[in-house]
């Protein structure tokens, strides 16, 4: 069986999940290879092609690759970790000290939270379906027009207003398990083999 773990947000594919108990009953060892190794291709390419929208000029995420997914073969099962590879951002500040919005977030964030969810402004207009559901929060400060923060260069005045995600998971996901780019992506493996054991009659 093929288990998608994001680390941190892996309870955002329990319906990949539930999906993927009827397919690899009737699938064999090699497929559920092809099929980890297309779902970690299919996330890596989703965050590159959509870099441009989670990427900011001289801000935390532009050094972020987009490309940290990594699958862990262990005894027929496949976990597919995203950011594991990644240092965590540090989200304590003197902010979120005084501000009670803050109350109950994590010191430290996997950065890919951030690309797969969006933040601040922009995020929240543009939410991912599953991201409240699982306790990711859009502009929590909050902000009204945006902020400036310290750019990477150490320059000020960088301005933001947050940035989309791109919500990979979720398009693997698909609407209640159903349609999703893991469902494509199993389907056209499934159609690959049938036409090589065709061919090798």
């Amino acid at each position: 069986m093929v288990t998608i773990k994001s680390t941190g947000v892996d309870e955002i594919i329990k319906s990949v999940k539930a999906m993927q108990e009827n397919v690899s009953t009737a699938t064999t060892s090699p497929m559920m290879d092809k099929i980890a190794e297309r779902v970690k291709d299919y996330i890596i390419e989703e965050y590159k092609r959509y870099g441009s929208i989670w990427r900011e000029k001289n801000g935390n995420l532009e050094e972020i690759s987009g490309d940290d997914v990594v699958i862990i073969k262990n005894i027929g099962s496949y976990i597919i970790t995203i950011g594991s590879e990644t240092q965590p951002f540090d989200m304590i500040s003197y902010e979120s000290l005084k501000n009670p919005n803050y109350s109950g977030l994590p010191s430290e964030v996997n950065p890919y939270f951030f690309i797969e969810f969006g933040f601040g402004i922009t995020g929240g207009n543009n939410q991912i379906e599953n991201a409240p559901k699982f306790g990711w929060r859009y502009n929590i400060r909050p902000w009204r027009n945006g902020w400036h923060f310290t750019g990477r260069d150490g320059s000020r005045g960088n301005w933001s207003t947050g940035g989309r995600g791109v919500g990979a998971i979720s398009k693997l996901a698909g609407q209640n398990g159903r349609n999703g780019e893991f469902e494509r992506i199993v389907n056209q493996i499934i159609a690959e083999e049938v036409r090589n054991a065709k061919s090798k009659r």
